[in-house]
């Protein structure tokens, strides 16, 4: 018999960082027989993370986080490359809400959950998403047990000059989590 409470799990959702990963993977998609049509990409990639303006699905934003707003309120429109950047930043906070939510209620007393997540930036601002993520998983009840840094990521080579003195923060990280 199989339990629906998970002692660990182990995983790397889609990154605040504007690719999309559904396009990226789609010939997996369909050798892997997951869609069979263009129709079922579709349906698929409406119930993905909203982490790309190709993910915006009209979905409410249910999550709001104070500091993902102040963050997004730096944001200089006239750099943004998109207009719908603030909605994909909201929309992947709210997703990642919900999922540790979930995650929470299947994990056992004294279970692990580890996410593998790396920050992006836009206009000049970055988004710390494992500190962000650590913030929302204790809200939510959970312990931040560590948050390791795996590796240092670069930019944009339009960000990369006006980023410089931040660019420790510009990093992959595994965000442990314990309930």
């Amino acid at each position: 018999m199989f339990s629906d409470e998970i002692q660990f799990t182990f995983f790397s959702p889609p990154y605040c960082n504007c690719f999309d990963y559904f396009e990226i993977h789609k010939v997996d998609l369909w050798l892997g027989d997951f869609v069979k049509d263009k129709e079922e990409f579709r349906l698929l990639r409406n119930t993905g993370f909203r982490s790309n303006t190709n993910s915006l699905n009209n979905k409410p934003i249910i999550y709001k986080n104070e500091y993902v707003e102040g963050l997004i309120s730096l944001f200089d429109s006239d750099k943004l490359w998109n207009k719908k950047i603030p909605s994909v930043v909201r929309g992947f906070f709210d997703d990642t809400h919900t999922l540790l939510n979930k995650l929470y209620m299947q994990t056992t007393k004294g279970g692990y959950v580890g996410i593998v997540i790396g920050n992006s930036a836009y206009s000049g601002v970055i988004i710390p998403s494992d500190v962000l993520i650590a913030d929302i998983a204790k809200e939510i009840g959970f312990k931040v047990k560590n948050i390791f840094v795996t590796r240092h990521l670069t930019t944009s080579s339009q960000q990369k000059q006006g980023l410089e003195p931040l660019k420790n923060i510009l990093r992959e990280s595994i965000v442990l989590l314990e309930k």
